[in-house]
């Protein structure tokens, strides 16, 4: 039997996973129909919980639920949480042996230099216009968190990485973010046929 072909991004929070839900669907509003059949987005709700909420969702549900499918899966962090002693390590091996054992045909790490936040601000100006502040608005922070969080602050909002901000990432350029990104991003793009 001809196995469907499967593609799920892990994220760390649910901003994360409102990014990659645009970005797929501003891929599919370039190309139109993608050669896969199943796009499916799961929220591990912070990255020390990657190996334990994979381990659950993939091989104790997708598996299960969807059993002729192959499915490529993606790892989307932000590599700024591997620049502290304090953090845990993960192995990367192990979790992407894991995969493979229980059926995943390709694990494609997406990394976030250093954060998601830092590619949300390749966009600024639709940041600045969101949170209705002046155009001539300065960032301060020494990070894109940092600088996001400043942001939201002079418009009296709160930004928490991590958790969803209505209609924050609606209002982001994804044409303008993914100009200045596609490096991260680009084996999305031939496994999905798209041109950019």
């Amino acid at each position: 039997m001809i196995k469907k072909k499967g593609i799920i991004f892990f994220a760390e929070g649910d901003t994360e996973i409102e990014f990659y839900k645009k970005f797929v669907q501003y891929l599919h509003n370039k190309k139109g129909r993608f050669n896969i059949d199943k796009i499916l987005f799961e929220n591990i709700k912070g990255i020390t919980n990657y190996k334990n909420r994979i381990n659950r969702v993939f091989n104790k549900r997708t598996i299960i639920e969807y059993p002729n499918y192959e499915f490529i899966v993606f790892l989307c962090y932000d590599t700024d949480v591997f620049e502290y002693e304090q953090h845990p390590k993960i192995n990367w091996n192990e979790i992407e042996k894991d995969l493979k054992k229980n059926g995943a045909i390709n694990i494609i790490h997406v990394k976030a230099k250093a954060s998601i936040e830092d590619w949300f601000l390749k966009d600024v100006d639709s940041i600045i216009r969101f949170l209705k502040l002046p155009k001539e608005t300065k960032l301060k922070g020494k990070n894109g968190q940092e600088k996001i969080k400043s942001l939201f602050k002079k418009a009296n909002r709160m930004y928490i990485k991590g958790q969803r901000c209505e209609g924050f990432i609606e209002n982001l350029n994804m044409e303008v973010i993914l100009k200045e990104v596609p490096d991260e991003l680009k084996t999305l793009y031939s496994i999905l046929e798209v041109d950019l």
